[in-house]
């Protein structure tokens, strides 16, 4: 996960790829904490895998918008180049799925007097 986040930050300079892994859940928190329009805000962690082939995994990874919109097709293509050795690296093939996994955070306000 770290190599695919590496890889990620080298490619999509300037996107908003890992922003929210960086500093956004701290942002969040701080503009949340500093309103008077909500109650203190909850904030729940869920996990769960999805398992995918490399090819799969190459796919969903292009539906980013970061990759898909903001890079142009040379850099697009020497991402899918580093990303298939990558995965070949470390014997993940098309044939055999592998967890991918998810983390989502889910934050709860509600309005004050509500």
């Amino acid at each position: 996960l770290t190599e695919y986040a590496t890889l990620l930050a080298r490619h999509a300079k300037g996107g908003d790829a890992g922003r929210y892994e960086a500093s956004g859940r701290d942002e969040t928190r701080a503009a949340f904490a500093g309103s008077t329009a909500f109650e203190p805000v909850e904030q729940i962690t869920l996990r769960h895998e999805v398992p995918m082939t490399a090819g799969e995994f190459m796919g969903m990874v292009f539906t980013a918008s970061y990759v898909r919109a903001a890079l142009t097709p040379e850099q697009q293509a020497s991402l899918r180049a580093d990303l298939a050795a990558l995965l070949e690296r470390h014997g993940l093939a098309d044939t055999e799925p592998f967890p991918v996994p998810y983390r989502i955070e889910l934050w709860i306000a509600r309005r004050r007097g509500r």
